[in-house]
């Protein structure tokens, strides 16, 4: 049976932020973070100008040395993968050497429930989103059958819906006779899913990007499938007002596994619109994507010096110095282009635009970001820029070791950051120890 152990971290308050993103009121002492069982969560803020209130961490309990990874949506539901039992108040069997979970919390950061995604082989939850009643749909892969559990013929792809209080409603696994998983997945204007990820099958040639339409219900739609002989790979998936698709990913472009950007749109039945490449030349990748009026934002990294740009790193080939925001009209044109370095390499994995179009970037940088000093090996970054391009403030957090943001959500009076951390368990650094955290990042007067 499921253990009953719960392994929330404890929530700090240091400090908050002002429309500039300074720290204002608070303590400004440096305090360490720790669990609830007394182990370090590696966080430790000395200063108050560059002090988030709090993080709230958990880790693999039975400290295996694996991988776990965050993610969010809604308010405070969270997600991850996980290869050990961790033991909090589980719903669902754990039974294989790697299991997805969602995890909510509450915004003073209490775990409420973590349910398990589970066969007897390898489980994995690439992404999520949640509807107005607190529904969460989840997309990953599985080696198994989640029905039965039982392992399956190959890796496939898969989604399935939880209720508000972490039960699994249903699941919907597909693929080929290749590999295949999902990577991401939105929800329209009428309720129907939206789902990218990538197949080995159906196309010659290699990898490729597929987007596919599932009904509220799990049914599934229609699927089309993008690429060209050499590897592609998915980044993101988002819906507009008007119930356009887009899909946004990274096409091989030779065999020496150099990427180019690429956004594609679809209407409703999935027809396609168009399809165009951005970020191109050297290795560049796009890992997040984010639409919502007219505007759609492509962020990730790039080893080469885009249009009207500067490379902030040492410019090495085959290394992705710099992290982009690209921002692309409903027709694909490209509006504005941002790349940013610190002394090391950097980039962008989540974004999110808010209601008054600023744009929220999330991602790790090693050495150093604008004016903000590195804590570590990488550090979790969190942007504001204004719907022009300008950036109104940076805030750079981590341990000792490195850290990495995965997404970035607004509230009201808070900012969410997921991701995770190689931070120091039991006094010693991680090693392949990964743990996925949840910061919270509060705003005075809308932290703009």
């Amino acid at each position: 049976m499921p253990g009953q152990h719960d392994v929330r971290g404890t929530w700090v308050t240091l400090c908050d932020l002002d429309p500039r993103g300074n720290c204002v009121g608070g303590t400004g002492q440096s305090q360490q973070i720790t669990r609830q069982d007394g182990s370090s969560a590696g966080f430790t803020f000395e200063d108050a100008p560059q002090s988030p209130r709090g993080v709230v961490a958990w880790k693999d309990v039975n400290g295996n040395g694996k991988l776990d990874r965050g993610d969010l949506c809604g308010a405070s539901p969270v997600d991850g993968l996980t290869p050990a039992k961790v033991r909090a108040p589980y719903q669902g069997a754990v039974v294989g050497n790697r299991e997805g979970f969602v995890r909510k919390l509450s915004p003073g950061g209490k775990v409420l429930w973590t349910t398990a995604i589970s066969t007897l082989e390898r489980d994995n939850i690439f992404g999520m989103t949640a509807d107005a009643a607190g529904n969460i749909f989840i997309a990953g892969a599985t080696g198994g059958e989640l029905q039965s559990g039982a392992p399956a013929r190959g890796q496939d792809a898969f989604v399935a819906k939880l209720t508000p209080g972490g039960k699994v409603a249903w699941t919907r696994q597909f693929g080929s006779s290749a590999d295949d998983l999902a990577r991401g997945v939105a929800l329209g204007p009428d309720g129907s899913l939206y789902v990218v990820g990538e197949t080995g099958g159906t196309l010659p040639g290699g990898q490729d990007t597929f987007v596919a339409r599932l009904s509220g219900g799990g049914e599934l739609l229609w699927m089309h499938q993008l690429g060209n002989e050499f590897d592609d790979v998915a980044g993101g998936v988002d819906v507009d007002g008007t119930g356009h698709v887009y899909a946004a990913g990274s096409v091989g472009t030779n065999d020496l596994a150099d990427y180019d950007g690429f956004l594609a749109q679809f209407d409703a039945a999935g027809r396609p619109l168009w399809a165009k490449t951005y970020a191109t030349g050297g290795q560049s990748y796009v890992t997040g994507l984010a639409v919502r009026g007219d505007m759609a934002v492509l962020v990730g990294n790039t080893d080469t010096v885009l249009p009207g740009q500067k490379s902030a790193g040492p410019g090495q080939y085959g290394v992705n110095n710099d992290a982009f925001v690209i921002c692309v009209d409903p027709k694909g044109g490209t509006r504005r282009i941002r790349q940013f370095g610190g002394k090391g390499t950097a980039g962008a994995s989540g974004v999110t635009i808010t209601g008054n179009g600023d744009v929220l970037v999330t991602g790790e940088a090693d050495g150093g970001l604008f004016d903000q000093k590195g804590q570590g090996e990488y550090d979790v970054f969190v942007s504001r820029y204004t719907a022009g391009g300008e950036r109104l403030w940076t805030r750079l957090f981590g341990t000792a070791q490195s850290d990495y943001g995965s997404q970035v959500l607004p509230t009201r009076d808070a900012l969410f950051v997921a991701g995770t951390s190689f931070s120091p368990m039991g006094g010693k650094p991680a090693v392949k120890d990964v743990d996925a955290f949840v910061a919270r990042l509060p705003l005075v007067n809308g932290g703009r």
